[in-house]
């Protein structure tokens, strides 16, 4: 019992000689650990909340141009080009981001991730061949025209059945 009452002792003695020297403020090293901690933290959220803020530049001319719903005149899914520079296809294929720089429409898009809907062997793999394929981001780069009405626009192509005169057109679905 004697050995445990003089560690008690020596803990007291301990706490005491960590306690703050501030007049006035009598805080336990316990404390101002968990301030410390605390500071920290907020410190630590207060940059995740600014690096996750998106800040863009304002819109150009040609990409509040661009902002819609347009059809490939060659057929297929419609592709949305929202304001915030996110694109989508209709049909779910695509997503991605865009901006237009010197006449180019520079795109970045990816297959998205699409959960298996049954726990069946062939939704399970197809679902994980998506969750694969949603990291490789493919990326280009085109001349962009718009026509002077507003509601078509050609993008660069090589020529082929499609494109007899290596452009690829689009015509306006719907506006912003």
């Amino acid at each position: 019992m004697r050995g445990v009452v003089d560690h008690l002792q020596q803990s007291d003695q301990h706490v005491q000689i960590e306690q703050s020297n501030v007049p006035g403020i009598k805080l336990g090293a316990v404390h101002v650990r968990g301030i410390l901690a605390a500071l920290i933290g907020l410190v630590v959220i207060a940059l995740i909340v600014l690096l996750n803020i998106d800040i863009q530049s304002p819109l150009s001319t040609d990409e509040q141009k661009l902002v819609g719903e347009w059809s490939p005149d060659s057929g297929g899914a419609t592709r949305v080009f929202l304001p915030d520079r996110r694109l989508v296809t209709t049909d779910g294929a695509f997503k991605g981001v865009w901006r237009i720089e010197k006449g180019e429409l520079r795109v970045s898009y990816w297959s998205p991730f699409e959960a298996p809907r049954s726990m069946s062997f062939s939704d399970v793999q197809r679902s994980l061949f998506t969750l694969k394929r949603s990291f490789e981001k493919e990326k280009y780069t085109t001349r962009i025209e718009f026509a002077a009405d507003g509601q078509s626009h050609a993008w660069e192509h090589p020529v082929d059945a499609l494109h007899p005169d290596g452009k690829w057109w689009f015509t306006r679905v719907t506006d912003r």
